[in-house]
């Protein structure tokens, strides 16, 4: 049998039993957030304002605690090892579902909504790390990644808005169960048969390493703190989730209650500009190898510009509305690929769980203050929120412009 030499197919075969739980992840968590208020605002009867200020305090505490769990979960997954880590974000989420199938209310709805978004901290930051730790075709495999978290989140929405429009609401979270021990069983299977195929067809040593990082207590200022740009790239990341926190806080609300568009339709669309997310974010991988970071950045910071005006724009043409979120998506997927496979490049894979945990919670923790803010937006005219997001869009684009023009890096 001939030996494969394709590098990309390789990383692919290498990183493949993690990109099964990764996508479970965002399917669940992806899903819920797109269509869980209206599952609650169904299942009792709220208007849109009741249930704009009721998910905005959801979503704003489970964003906020979230981005407070988000640099243990690195820690936690470095000290226990990939494999307990996500194993453990499996049992979180299912207990996050028996809470709600058991305990009717907004407090639980809050504690669950805080723990699918804690255990998805445990699968990011594991496969995250995990790549991090390799050597070979790292944007390509941050590109994978990403391309998983397009592929939950287009499934998560389409299925449970179309369960949620024709079933009885809390079938959605039996759904969600099942995905969770099919999913498990999968990842179970494939940590045994991957690494037996990838030696059969290659001579290659597979780089995929579920061992603790370290054994010692990490150090929270690390020198890599220091690395030329990341203090940037970190406030970034933080603009960046309020931004997209001010559109998706509202987004399906908006769009079921001021639109009128339909539940499911509401989940294609979400899920839709997930698809984008999925071809697009591994070219994004490929790209980062062959061009400037700073080139990257500033295209997609145009994209999240435009694409917060579209958006904002959608109160007088749903198609505005619908082009707005797929630009939305895409933007996303160029920026975090290429932000993330830069910090790893910056910095060492020791260091990395904190550097990146650190840049990602703030980025949670900034739409968690979006969904606050969207909130009140909502109250003086429903379409405030997106206008405010576009408007931070193109402060942090000028910004970006300015310093590379006063670089000089072309």
């Amino acid at each position: 049998m001939e030996k494969v030499k394709n590098i990309q197919l390789l990383a692919f075969l290498e990183l493949s039993p993690i990109l099964i739980p990764y996508f479970l992840g965002f399917f669940v968590f992806r899903g819920f957030y797109a269509i869980f208020p209206l599952f609650l605002q169904i299942k009792n009867d709220y208007t849109d304002t009741e249930i704009v200020a009721i998910w905005a305090l959801v979503s704003g505490f489970a964003l906020f605690i979230g981005g407070l769990t988000r640099i243990p979960a690195g820690l936690i997954s470095d000290r226990i090892g990939r494999k307990n880590a996500i194993f453990l974000a499996y049992f979180i989420y299912i207990l996050a579902l028996i809470l709600l199938l058991l305990v009717d209310g907004i407090i639980s709805a809050i504690i669950a909504i805080t723990l699918v978004r804690t255990g998805l901290n445990l699968y990011a930051m594991t496969g995250r790390g995990i790549v991090s730790g390799s050597h070979r075709e790292k944007g390509f495999k941050n590109g994978l990644l990403s391309a998983m978290v397009g592929t939950g989140s287009l499934l998560g929405p389409i299925i449970f808005s179309f369960s949620l429009e024709n079933f009885q609401p809390d079938f959605m979270l039996y759904i969600a169960l099942v995905f969770i021990l099919v999913d498990s069983a999968l990842f179970l299977g494939a940590l045994k048969v991957v690494p037996k195929f990838f030696a059969k067809i290659t001579d290659e040593v597979m780089e995929f390493d579920l061992k603790p990082l370290v054994k010692k207590r990490a150090k929270f200022l690390v020198p890599g703190f220091r690395a030329k740009g990341v203090v940037l790239s970190i406030t970034y990341f933080f603009l960046a989730g309020i931004i997209y926190g001010l559109i998706t806080t509202v987004y399906s609300i908006f769009g079921y209650n001021i639109l009128n568009i339909s539940i499911f339709n509401i989940g294609l669309i979400v899920g839709i500009g997930a698809a984008i997310q999925i071809i697009w974010a591994p070219l994004t991988g490929i790209f980062y190898m062959k061009f400037i970071d700073e080139n990257i950045r500033i295209l997609a910071w145009i994209g999240l510009t435009l694409a917060s005006f579209l958006v904002f724009l959608g109160q007088f043409s749903p198609i505005l509305f619908i082009i707005g979120y797929m630009l939305l998506t895409l933007s996303n997927a160029s920026y975090f690929t290429m932000e993330i496979t830069r910090l790893g490049r910056l910095v060492d894979p020791k260091e990395f769980a904190i550097i990146f945990g650190t840049a990602t919670s703030l980025s949670i923790i900034g739409s968690s203050f979006a969904s606050y803010a969207s909130n009140e937006l909502y109250l003086l005219n429903p379409a405030y929120t997106f206008l405010l997001s576009a408007l931070m869009a193109f402060t942090g684009l000028l910004y970006l412009l300015f310093i590379r023009i006063k670089s000089r890096v072309y």
